[in-house]
């Protein structure tokens, strides 16, 4: 089973969080491996997260482009289930994910499975042989590993050094083929 994370990997939440909070022009100069989007922004935390409390947010975030193809692609190998976390208000957040998936990716909303946290997301994976989880958070990746599961990590630029990942986009190849 392919445990597939939302945000990052099929949703572009970072540039929807850069276009609500006024920080478009700030992406040219981002700082690579910031996975925290607060602080370069001059913000807090609390205030960064505010408008992911609402539906009117999430409704707002686009997929990346080739992101529906690239879930058909990994149906095509095995079922997939989203697993992501929430921001804001859990309630709401995890409705309008589950809808989002819905809506974009064409997946029921019994198989998008939204956690508070990272960790717990990451222990849930872990288990069991036959689970692979695909994610951008190389510390997630690591949990799951460090406790016996399989765990990708898509490269972007809020995990790596490397100048040609891009932020408009996902390598959905170099994924299938680490898979295949």
């Amino acid at each position: 089973m392919i445990l597939l994370d939302m945000d990052g990997v099929v949703a572009d939440f970072f540039n929807t969080a850069l276009r609500w909070h006024g920080g478009l022009p700030f992406k040219s100069t981002w700082p690579r491996n910031q996975r925290d989007m607060w602080t370069p922004l001059g913000i807090t935390e609390a205030e960064f997260y505010e408008p992911m409390k609402t539906r009117e947010f999430w409704d707002d975030v686009r997929p990346y482009p080739g992101a529906p193809q690239f879930v058909n692609a990994l149906r095509e190998m095995s079922p997939v289930q989203i697993y992501t976390v929430t921001t804001g208000d859990h309630s709401v957040c995890g409705a309008a994910k589950q809808d989002w998936c819905q809506y974009w990716l064409g997946i029921d909303p019994r198989y998008v499975r939204a956690f508070r946290d990272s960790r717990a997301k990451a222990e849930v994976a872990a288990r069991g042989p036959d689970r692979i989880l695909i994610d951008d958070n190389a510390e997630t990746c690591n949990i799951v590993r460090r406790l016996g599961g399989r765990a990708f990590l898509v490269r972007r630029p809020w995990n790596t050094e490397d100048r040609d990942v891009g932020f408009d986009r996902v390598d959905y190849q170099e994924i299938l083929g680490r898979l295949r």
